[in-house]
């Protein structure tokens, strides 16, 4: 089995994907494992990043335009990020996380078992505290990890082939306002998937401040209660019907980082050497 860990997010968040990316290195992993990452930022913050982690996965960086052609806010959504990530991945096995997304313990060890093509799972993802975060950011784990569940951000684990055949995230979400992923698991639950609610299948997600228009959210607010209530009446659900959803084009950079592949190359090669 092989899993795509998906991703989205701008340089705010770089040093919570740079934890994220350790703590994932530390986890065990019985299958294959790919990081694909969606870059929103300005700056090439994150890219410096990946040059210099040493990782036993690939990190696949994708640096896109925010400038889509077919909305004129100044806010743009995660979704498109999501669905580049996602178009990109190697594996069917989708994992959603989030920039702030942190891992302790065997939890993804259980992913075998929890993945089916016809099954979206919903994990949990508990708030640290913000002494707690920058504890973690100057390299000092507390023993005990303990937070707050988050309603409003979960681990999601689908099919890439299932995301495909739904057209991905609605990108008329916009930024940091919620509802895209409520949206997608009910238009994946109408494909036929079934819902899995696992509490037991969880990770941390690192503190950060929250910049949030409620003017937006209330826009998200009730594109979601709209859709719910077409929904209720038998209508049809769907969309990116008027543009390219997960535009390739939008693509500035697209680089593979695999450090630790390469220094495991060398050690083979020095290893053969020694022997003869």
């Amino acid at each position: 089995m092989g899993l795509s860990i998906c991703c989205t997010g701008t340089s705010e968040r770089a040093e919570h994907l740079r934890l994220q990316l350790l703590s994932l290195a530390r986890c065990e992993l019985p299958f294959d494992v790919e990081f694909v990452f969606a870059d929103d930022s300005g700056d090439d913050l994150i890219e410096k990043i990946l040059e210099v982690l040493v990782l036993p996965f690939p990190v696949t960086y994708l640096r896109y335009t925010s400038l889509h052609p077919w909305s004129n806010s100044p806010y743009h959504c995660p979704s498109f990020g999501l669905n580049l990530a996602i178009k990109h991945a190697k594996y069917d096995a989708i994992l959603k996380v989030d920039p702030e997304t942190y891992w302790v313990g065997p939890v993804l060890s259980n992913i075998p078992k929890l993945f089916h093509p016809d099954r979206v799972v919903v994990g949990v993802q508990f708030e640290l505290s913000e002494e707690v975060t920058q504890r973690l950011i100057e390299g000092d784990e507390p023993e005990v990890l303990e937070g707050k569940a988050k309603t409003n951000s979960p681990l999601l684990l689908f099919s890439k082939r299932r995301f495909l055949l739904v057209g991905g995230y609605d990108e008329e979400f916009m930024r940091g306002s919620g509802f895209e992923d409520d949206e997608l698991v009910m238009r994946l639950a109408k494909s036929g998937a079934q819902v899995l609610e696992v509490p037991a299948f969880r990770a941390f997600h690192l503190w950060h401040e929250t910049k949030r228009s409620y003017l937006l959210f209330h826009l998200n607010e009730e594109r979601f209660r709209k859709k719910v209530e077409m929904l209720k009446r038998g209508g049809s659900w769907v969309a990116n019907q008027d543009h390219v959803w997960g535009d390739p084009s939008a693509i500035l950079k697209h680089k593979v980082f695999g450090a630790f592949v390469d220094q495991r190359w060398e050690r083979l090669k020095r290893s053969a050497r020694e022997a003869e």
